[in-house]
């Protein structure tokens, strides 16, 4: 049953200022969101072109990789994901922040929403960020890519693993049947010889029988 907006939004309310009071984000499995609590601006921007209210679409430079990796990996391991010292720019400027991905099991409406949570991180006095900063390393972009392409992976082969054992118990159960009707047939073709070795002593018996008599 879909709860109305109304409900869905009070619920929300209350989950994120009961738990939290940084900005914060409600999204579906997909990364749709569903709920925006405080000022997310600076971590999330719309997207040029048709309207895309999907997390990971407007994630800001900086954000995108490592929310995703994080977002998946806290569906999979049904806890909280934190991921610190993220660099991001906004305005010219360059912000650190902390973000943290959660599935929430409670309240019931709620059951299979997530939870994003953006925390600034002070810039210590004194410290200027450099422009190269502003931008995440392409190495670290790649890593965290071939992370997830190895999770996925790992999630893929986990997989066959299980469909391979699944067909490898059913083998083994087919071939424990045709084993055991062997065995049956076995029985049933040595029952079939010792009927006819009867059969062929009574009729043996049977001739002697009517020589005996003709005479």
């Amino acid at each position: 049953m879909v709860e109305p907006a109304d409900n869905l939004q009070s619920l929300a309310d209350r989950l994120l200022v009961q738990k939290i009071t940084p900005p914060a984000v409600l999204t579906n499995d997909k990364g749709d969101i569903l709920y925006l609590s405080g000022k997310t601006s600076k971590y999330l921007e719309p997207t040029a072109g048709k309207t895309n209210w999907n997390i990971f679409a407007m994630a800001r430079t900086g954000l995108r990789v490592e929310l995703e990796v994080a977002f998946r990996k806290a569906i999979r391991q049904k806890e909280a994901i934190i991921v610190k010292g993220l660099k991001i720019g906004t305005n010219g400027n360059t912000r650190i922040v902390d973000i943290t991905v959660k599935a929430i099991g409670e309240p019931e409406t709620l059951r299979g929403t997530m939870m994003v949570v953006f925390t600034d991180v002070a810039t210590p006095l004194g410290k200027k960020e450099s422009d190269r900063s502003k931008i995440v390393p392409y190495n670290q972009v790649k890593v965290l890519e071939l992370e997830q392409e190895f999770d996925q992976v790992c999630e893929e082969l986990q997989a066959t693993r299980q469909a391979m054992q699944s067909a490898q118990e059913k083998l083994t159960t087919v071939n424990d049947e045709l084993q055991s009707t062997g065995e049956e047939l076995t029985i049933f073709k040595d029952k079939m010889q010792s009927l006819c070795e009867e059969n062929t002593r009574l009729k043996g018996l049977l001739d002697n029988t009517e020589g005996f008599v003709n005479k």
